[in-house]
């Protein structure tokens, strides 16, 4: 499953779709669907995305405590993730808080991801 593959994208999607179908709670299924926001097959983050999404609250909690500690890639992902939640004032507010960020990619997602909350 660590090797590039067709089986292995299939398979962490799936995983991270029945996660999001079941609307599990648990932290460690949100890290898991946090930790392969990272994933360079497109296929992968973009489940994971649409599953954070889906789970709402419980993953905008944790999408706050990894986001410091994340590199560029993840934290742009994490800010598409939290721009298509149903709008709400904390995710708003935290969003806000983040201190413009120095990558261009990064910026562009927050800006979006604000003007998304507050619609």
């Amino acid at each position: 499953i660590m090797t590039s593959s067709v089986h292995r994208t299939s398979r962490k999607s799936s995983l991270i779709t029945i996660l999001a179908n079941i609307e599990s709670r648990d932290t460690n299924a949100i890290n898991l669907i946090i930790k392969s926001l990272k994933d360079f097959d497109y296929k992968i983050p973009d489940a994971a995305i649409q599953a954070l999404t889906k789970l709402g609250k419980p993953a905008f909690v944790q999408m706050t405590i990894q986001f410091p500690k994340a590199k560029d890639l993840s934290q742009r992902r994490m800010i598409e993730a939290m721009g298509k939640m149903e709008p709400s004032k904390d995710i708003s507010n935290f969003l806000k808080s983040i201190p413009t960020p120095k990558n261009q990619a990064v910026k562009f997602a927050l800006e979006d991801a604000i003007e998304a909350q507050e619609a």
